[in-house]
């Protein structure tokens, strides 16, 4: 094992002759604790014969391990006790004998001084308001900033961006004077704060202010950056060049990326998203992505971020909007919307069914279709065939009417009953994306509204026209006279 070095009886360096100091501290010095005396439970005793002394043996260790462990143990406790308990004792009796510690090193690099005095001295907390970085109106009037310690400040010296002419290298001592258009601000330096008030904002004043503080003997800086809002040009919302577009508009049932872009502002904009008035799902929103580069000598920002939507039949006539917010705009903000268009075929229609037609008088037939484009439309009735806006015999068939983004009503009308009473009835619907055929059948309804015919018991009649269905319609034959003040 490697020997520890013991702390020194003395100290090397002389103190003054009859110091109580000196005194107190060769006394302290000098104190060795006891060294402890260790038996050893494996020992067995030998007698030598023809004398009275036993010999010890030890079957795990030689006495002479235990008594260098216990020298260097001793030797370790003595010498921080000593160190610790001479500090304390210079430090009380006078502050001229704290070079006698230095010379006080129980292990080489190490001073006891160098780790003791910290506890003793703490460094002061120092603050700044604002605290981040912050961006001002061009222009603005009365700004404010200031830094703050938790103890007395002695001396204070600031650097002010735009003035290059202090007459210190460390900028201006705010208890001599300060540049004009700026004045101090704060209380006072005995309370910890030392700031300045600029009059206004300038282009050519922004940048980082530093206020060095002298705190105790030592000096501290702390900075405040600061630079002036600049509005970003206006937002533009693109759509991917992968995007499937038809007639005019998006084609449903596919993934739609949209971007929206925010440039040059300072600091950067932000960005929201919205469908049709509601919050956009934020598992549609990809991450922001923000851009610099330098222009005039200002770093402005660009944002821009993608929303991935999968866009259905259903998402037509809704509307995508980007908004932009930005401090230099105010409470105002930059909208852009983007309308969805989205383009898809007649819809089918699973099982429609209406009641039979009355005995006598007229009625009509209201199917509802949902298509974009708005489709046009033929009727079949009876080997009739009927286009949009015809009449052939006692029927009429009408041009369809948009009852709502993507819903279209389209109206058969029957003018006599009594010539004749359909039961099938056949609406083929077209646009640029497809066509859908509805077969509409009209059963007997009894008193209480239900059919005389179960679902189960429906057969299409015209499976080779496309899809057909059947439903019971909400919509009833009325006689002439309703119906004509329907239309």
């Amino acid at each position: 094992m490697k020997d520890v070095p013991a702390c020194p009886e003395k100290s090397e360096k002389k103190a003054t002759p009859n110091s109580p100091t000196r005194e107190r501290m060769l006394a302290i010095s000098s104190w060795k604790p006891a060294k402890s005396v260790k038996r050893n439970d494996n020992s067995r005793s030998e007698h030598t014969p023809g004398s009275n002394n036993l010999k010890t043996s030890s079957t795990s260790r030689n006495d002479n391990d235990d008594d260098d462990d216990d020298a260097n143990s001793n030797s370790i406790l003595r010498c921080v006790a000593s160190a610790i308990v001479s500090y304390l004792v210079l430090a009380i009796t006078s502050t001229g004998h704290q070079d006698e510690l230095e010379s006080i090193q129980c292990f080489r690099g190490i001073t006891w001084r160098g780790l003791l005095t910290p506890a003793l001295g703490q460094t002061p907390h120092i603050e700044t308001v604002p605290a981040a970085k912050t961006y001002y109106r061009a222009r603005e009037k009365n700004v404010d900033l200031l830094c703050r310690s938790d103890k007395p400040i002695d001396r204070c010296l600031v650097r002010i961006p735009g003035f290059p002419d202090a007459p210190e290298a460390d900028g201006y001592d705010v208890s001599v004077g300060l540049p004009n258009g700026v004045s101090y601000f704060g209380g006072s330096l005995a309370r910890g704060e030392c700031g300045v008030r600029l009059a206004s904002i300038r282009p050519e004043r922004i940048g980082k202010f530093v206020c060095v503080l002298e705190i105790g003997g030592q000096r501290h800086e702390a900075t405040i950056e600061y630079a002036i809002q600049i509005e970003p040009q206006p937002s533009v919302l693109k759509i991917s060049k992968q995007t499937a577009f038809i007639d005019g508009g998006i084609r449903a049932n596919q993934l739609v990326k949209a971007r929206c872009v925010s440039r040059r502002g300072l600091p950067a904009a932000n960005l929201t998203w919205s469908l049709d008035n509601g919050p956009l799902d934020a598992a549609l929103i990809q991450p922001l992505e923000t851009s610099e580069e330098l222009v005039d000598g200002q770093p402005l920002q660009t944002v821009q971020q993608e929303v991935h939507i999968y866009v259905t039949p259903q998402d037509n006539g809704k509307t995508l909007v980007c908004e932009t917010q930005h401090m230099a705009l105010g409470k105002k903000s930059q909208r852009i919307i983007l309308p969805l268009n989205v383009k898809f075929p007649p819809e089918a229609i699973p099982h429609i069914r209406i009641a039979e037609l009355p005995e006598s008088g007229s009625a009509t037939v209201n199917i509802t279709i949902h298509a974009n484009p708005q489709p046009t439309t033929r009727w079949r009735v009876n080997g009739r065939l009927l286009n949009e806006g015809e009449t052939v015999d006692m029927y009429q068939a009408f041009i369809p009417r948009q009852t709502g983004p993507s819903e279209y009503a389209v109206l058969l009308k029957n003018n006599d009953c009594t010539l004749e009473r359909a039961s099938l009835f056949t609406l083929e619907a077209s646009n640029a994306l497809g066509t859908q055929t509805y077969v509409i059948r009209a059963l007997k309804v009894d008193d209480e509204g239900e059919s005389s015919l179960q679902d189960n018991s429906v057969v299409d009649d015209n499976s080779g026209g496309g899809s057909a269905f059947w439903l019971i319609s909400v919509w009833t034959f009325f006689c002439s006279v309703i119906a004509t003040r329907l239309l």
